[in-house]
């Protein structure tokens, strides 16, 4: 059997375009011959001959030239960088199948089949190198929708204020937060020194998965509180397996069923722990989170008594707007993982377990709980010093995708412009005939930097169901793609219709010939189909679902201290109470009723 002859790659020789065009400029000045011109800047002498005569230009890669052009290939990574920016990104076999769908709708034959192979991902990664494969973090819906402009532009509105009236812009040691964290008895290994090429590498852990709940409190000029840590269990035996001596100075040790922080332990944390550490000065701030366990009537009561005003961030914004949340914690869980792993390595017969626990919990806590983690949150934050501008513009993107147009109430008439025609003067109206050509003179297109012809767009009239292929999106071949907010409407003043373009209510889309008919631009049409094909999901029509229940979550910031929501408070506790009482005068009720049904009886 004949030997297959292995397949070689060519190697392009690369060539500095600044050299090449003095090398060029040296034979067309007469000065140097090619073949010398070659020799002295170091270039093949074909090379060079291809740029003097101009067959191709100075600046032109070697290689085979791409099947998509350098305009379509930077309008798909526009497309696609931007949707991975709002939350929407695809992975490198969704590019490739939506490109092939790109190009078998417009009959691009470069591909085998017209799908893109690996190679071509490749190739794009050289050609435009500020895209890369990256794994995204993970951000809930609810995040993604809330941290908004205009929920973060109100709370910084209502803080600067708050700040301004209690005085507190040169006090940071008077503004707090505080915040939960959980930890697990096992954690997570550290990367090991191992052997390149090795299947697995193990590293020990703690045999408990038990859970502790760990309250934190810090102020603007980088001081802790001590912490409170919360144990799973129903009486105080459950904290005896501790050697709760080994923890932080001063810490609080608690329990609960769950190991959770609930309304009872969150008012024996603000007696036991914040005002026994905060300061004789006041007033004081102290910004949290809108947990269940910090709105509690007894404690809002105390701090207003103590003259101490407490703010609940937006919901479901604490992912930037929390200094804990922002450099604190993530700093703490790292160095936990690091201190187990290193305790672990030192001798076989060392345990993570609940006596060891606060151990390592005392020693990753001072390594993370510093000054300068602390006030990197506040400033972070945009906190102190207050900075609404500290929150980056690209943390608003995913909210962007959720954003809806307010409807216009103004008419035409009331703004000077003519009235929408009806669907009877539609019916006068000539309609834009579009040259397309038909699918039998169609010829398949080798390249798609060559001409192309015209390709039916994208129609965005029909609402696109949730799950939907790519090859079933409709196309429209009738006339111009149009948006929601376009009008159709005649008018004969020349002077008025230029008016009206110039100021930008008018859009000139396309341009007649001579005989009157209308031919949209390449690029235009190519940029809808892209759109249409790399941004399905941000560019697809959405319908408001109507709630069954009506939520009664808050869905922004409040000065929990202030008078009405205490009022409130005690409206909903009397509530409870009266509830309650009901609930008991019934079941009294029928224990006499009982009663007296059995005294009958006997």
């Amino acid at each position: 059997m004949a030997r297959k002859k292995a397949k070689t790659r060519v190697s392009y020789q690369k060539n500095d375009p600044s050299v090449m065009e003095q090398a060029v400029k040296a034979v067309q000045s007469g000065a140097l011959s090619l073949r010398k011109a070659a020799e002295k800047f170091n270039v093949h002498k074909s090379t060079l001959h291809d740029r003097v005569t101009k067959r191709v230009t100075i600046d032109a890669k070697p290689g085979r030239k791409p099947v998509l052009s350098n305009e379509i290939e930077k309008r798909i990574i526009k497309n696609v960088t931007e949707s991975a920016e709002k939350g929407f990104g695809i992975s490198r076999k969704q590019l490739l199948h939506r490109a092939a769908v790109l190009c078998k709708r417009n009959k691009i034959t470069g591909f085998k089949n017209f799908t893109p192979s690996k190679h071509w991902w490749e190739g794009l990664k050289k050609r435009h190198p500020e895209v890369a494969l990256r794994k995204p973090e993970k951000l809930g819906t609810v995040r993604a929708r809330m941290l908004n402009g205009c929920v973060v532009d109100k709370y910084f509105a209502d803080l600067s204020k708050i700040v301004v009236n209690l005085n507190l812009q040169e006090k940071p040691e008077n503004i707090w937060n505080c915040d939960e964290t959980g930890k697990q008895l096992e954690h997570t290994p550290v990367n090991v020194i191992a052997r390149r090429g090795s299947k697995s590498v193990v590293g020990r852990t703690g045999n408990d998965r038990s859970n502790i709940t760990i309250m934190a409190c810090v102020n603007a000029t980088g001081d802790s509180m001590p912490p409170m840590l919360i144990v799973k269990g129903k009486t105080k035996k459950s904290l005896f397996g501790f050697n709760t001596a080994e923890s932080p100075q001063n810490s609080v040790w608690t329990y609960n069923e769950k190991a959770w922080m609930n309304e009872e332990l969150g008012e024996q944390w603000f007696r036991e722990v914040f005002l026994a550490h905060c300061g004789p000065e006041r007033p004081q701030l102290l910004i949290l989170d809108g947990h269940g366990s910090h709105e509690t009537l007894g404690l809002l009561e105390l701090a207003a008594e103590e003259n101490i005003h407490i703010l609940a961030l937006p919901p479901h914004t604490t992912h930037f707007l929390q200094p804990l949340d922002r450099t604190v914690f993530g700093p703490f869980n790292k160095a936990y993982n690091r201190v187990c792993s290193e305790f672990l390595s030192e001798n076989p017969s060392n345990l993570i377990n609940k006596w060891t626990f606060p151990k390592m919990f005392s020693k990753a806590w001072e390594a993370a709980i510093t000054k300068e983690n602390i006030q990197s949150g506040f400033r972070a934050c945009g906190i102190y010093p207050l900075n609404p501008h500290a929150i980056p513009t690209s943390a608003y993107l995913p909210s962007s995708a959720y954003e809806t147009s307010m409807p216009v109430a103004e008419t035409p008439a009331a703004l000077g412009r003519p009235p929408s025609p009806s669907a009877a003067d539609n019916e006068n109206i000539p309609s834009i005939n579009m040259p397309i050509p038909p699918e039998t003179e169609s010829q398949p297109m080798h390249n798609a930097t060559s001409t192309m012809p015209l390709i039916d767009s994208v129609s965005h009239d029909q609402p696109t169901p949730n799950i939907i292929s790519l090859e079933q999106l409709p196309l429209q071949t009738t006339s111009l793609p149009t948006t929601p907010s376009s009008q159709n409407f005649e008018v004969d003043d020349p002077s008025y219709l230029l008016q009206l373009i110039n100021s930008g209510e008018i859009q000139v889309v396309a341009t007649a010939d001579n005989e009157g008919v209308a031919t949209l631009p390449v690029d235009t049409v190519w940029n809808e189909h892209i759109d249409a094909i790399f941004s399905p999901s941000v560019n697809a029509p959405r319908t408001a679902v109507e709630s069954k229940k009506k939520s009664r979550a808050f869905t922004s910031h409040r000065l929990l201290t202030s008078v009405e929501v205490v009022n409130e408070k005690r409206a909903v506790a009397e509530k409870k109470k009266k509830i309650e009482e009901e609930k008991q005068n019934r079941k009294l009720k029928r224990e006499q009723n009982k009663l007296k049904r059995e005294k009958k009886t006997a």
